[in-house]
């Protein structure tokens, strides 16, 4: 559900300028009203979701595009999730 996602800096929400779902490639995009200058903990909290129907593991990875006039997108981490049935 994408009207109830997110971003959070000192647990305090940040405005967004969109957010992006492409289901058929399984990519969420979040894009920001201003770019977050500094190094700092940010929060994506997602609400509505829905567990898979079958059990597995999931990866997920996160990528950033920096602020500025470079166009590369930096790989932050992957988060890997076992679910059970």
């Amino acid at each position: 559900d994408t009207d109830n996602i997110e971003v959070r800096i000192d647990k305090e929400p940040i405005p967004l300028r969109e957010i992006v779902w492409d289901k058929e490639s399984r990519i969420i995009e979040i894009d920001l009203e201003e770019p977050i200058r500094e190094s700092r903990k940010v929060e994506i909290v997602f609400s509505n979701v829905k567990n898979p129907r079958f059990g597995g593991t999931y990866y997920f990875h996160c990528q950033v595009l920096p602020a500025g006039d470079l166009p590369i997108r930096q790989h932050l981490g992957t988060w890997i999730l076992s679910i059970s049935n």
